[in-house]
């Protein structure tokens, strides 16, 4: 299975769950930090791709490596603001931020996201320093090496790391579009119905009701 970091740390622990009704183990590798169109072989090498939105897989689908009629909607993704200086902090704290670490709006979901957000506060082009990276995961590590002193990244990223709390504030999802986050299989995967089976018993209620705790919401 090829991922994005956050999904994979999310979904892996719960895998064991899956394992022994199929008597198979999954293993994941994890989508790079660049464009998705620099990543087709390692697409096609996989059963399944996980953790990208319908968009992204349709144009996977039009290159041929994604099987079209097995994208499946599973998640919605949440957007966080992130300042590990602060305690308790809100969109006041945007307005002060001396630099801020953003997915780039074009590539990643959440840096969409973080883009509408940002307009609506009038701080789109943020005015201080702003450092853009291809992956949600990368604008995480920017922050978590001090590279800057805050950021808008996934709630996923902060819960599967067991982020204090009181250093993040969640920002509404009425202040962008919803971040919908799907899986397919690939055209290669040499076992088509185990890899159906995994995204159906993602989908089910009891992985969704625990994907909840790790920051992303039923689609349904």
């Amino acid at each position: 299975m090829l991922t994005t970091d956050d999904m994979q740390k999310a979904v892996a622990p719960l895998t064991q769950q899956f394992a022994p009704d199929t008597q198979r183990q999954v293993s994941y590798s994890t989508l790079q930090a660049v464009p998705i169109e620099q990543q087709l072989d390692s697409i096609r090498e996989a059963d399944i791709v996980l953790g990208l939105t319908p968009t992204q897989l349709e144009t996977l689908a039009q290159s041929g490596v994604i099987a079209s009629n097995s994208i499946l909607p599973l998640t919605r993704g949440q957007l966080a603001y992130w300042q590990p200086s602060s305690h308790r902090p809100g969109k006041r704290d945007l307005y002060q931020a001396a630099s801020l670490s953003i997915p780039l709006p074009d590539k990643d979901p959440y840096g969409n996201a973080a883009k509408q957000a940002l307009t609506l506060f009038n701080l789109w082009p943020f005015p201080r320093r702003v450092f853009q990276s291809f992956a949600a995961d990368g604008a995480f590590t920017l922050v978590a090496s001090g590279s800057t002193s805050s950021g808008l990244v996934s709630l996923t990223a902060l819960k599967t790391r067991r982020t204090d709390p009181r250093t993040f504030w969640v920002v509404p999802e009425t202040l962008y579009s919803p971040i919908i986050l799907a899986g397919a299989q690939t055209v290669n995967t040499s076992q088509p119905a185990l890899a159906t089976a995994f995204l159906s018993w993602l989908n089910s209620d009891s992985i969704q009701h625990q994907l909840k705790n790790v920051g992303y919401l039923p689609v349904r």
